[in-house]
């Protein structure tokens, strides 16, 4: 596998060739049901406009074509797909490989590895998703070795999938997912960036102080498993600062996490000292389901 993976956007003349592909047993029972000619051509052909924000590619080993990768921005999908997503920066990818042979050879890895690469160098990409079936053991197999993170099981419109992401190195990557990851949760009512990495004065060596605001907290300190969803934990420590429990992560990478966990009542109006202090500090809000922690920092603001 020395020969690198390139990509090259789907032209008209491909469609004949990607509704033999589509017809393929390995390929036909995760896909699309929608493998005629005919259909292919009406469903991917306004696909290779310039304006399409789903853009369809045939990846190639050497010069062997070995797949079908596109990557959508999620935020235009449109017809139920990924309603709560605002940023137009993330965006979402699917994929199979030609041929059956290939599977379980590390290439589909490869391929989605070289992809994720190429759609990162575009610099208004924020984070990158895909939603195997919870079935494809196989698919997502392929996609945690490429370097995705299992986040949940999510509600689409094809029925239920498995949520997984991607992103830059930290912190930028962990905030995009840590964000994703609260809006799935209907526990989690707010989520803010606190301290440097808020102030935008950060040294390459900050930790991250992050801020949840939970209906029940108890649900997150009781079992902290979550904080795998963003990287492989090396330590886990509880401190406790009364309103706020802190759940403080030591990632393999290097990357310190702190996860202040409270419940509504810390965004309370007016604060207290410290609640204050903490605001003042550096406030950026990643999530706000009812309002409440942008009233906090406006009453912050508002008292000088």
């Amino acid at each position: 596998m020395n020969d690198p993976i390139q990509f090259r956007r789907i032209t008209e003349s491909d469609l004949p060739k990607l509704s033999e592909w589509l017809r393929r047993p390995h390929v036909a029972e995760w896909w699309d049901d929608q493998t005629s000619p005919e259909a292919v051509r009406a469903k991917y052909l306004p696909r290779l406009s310039e304006s399409s924000t789903v853009v369809p590619y045939i990846a190639f080993h050497g010069n062997e074509p070995i797949g079908y990768i596109q990557s959508y921005v999620a935020a235009c999908c449109g017809d139920g797909w990924w309603p709560d997503i605002t940023d137009t920066g993330v965006v979402g990818i699917d994929q199979f490989l030609a041929d059956g042979a290939n599977l379980g050879q590390g290439l589909g890895s490869a391929m989605v590895a070289a992809f994720v690469k190429k759609l990162l160098a575009d610099p208004a990409v924020t984070l990158i998703q895909t939603d195997p079936s919870p079935n494809n053991a196989r698919a997502i197999r392929c996609y945690e070795k490429a370097g995705f993170r299992k986040i949940g099981l999510v509600a689409t419109p094809d029925g239920e999938a498995l949520l997984m992401l991607v992103g830059r190195a930290a912190p930028a990557s962990l905030l995009s997912v840590v964000r994703r990851w609260a809006e799935l949760r209907e526990d989690v009512l707010g989520l803010a960036v606190v301290g440097s990495q808020a102030r935008g004065d950060a040294r390459p060596d900050s930790d991250v102080d992050l801020v949840l605001v939970c209906r029940e907290p108890s649900r997150l300190l009781v079992d902290t498993a979550w904080v795998s969803n963003f990287g492989e934990a090396y330590e886990v420590c509880r401190e406790d600062w009364g309103l706020v429990q802190s759940v403080r992560v030591v990632y393999q990478d290097g990357q310190e996490v702190e996860f202040g966990v409270t419940g509504i009542g810390w965004t309370e109006t007016p604060p207290d000292g410290g609640t204050a202090a903490v605001v003042r500090g550096g406030f950026s809000i990643l999530l706000d389901r009812d309002g409440s922690l942008s009233r906090l920092k406006a009453c912050v603001e508002e008292s000088g």
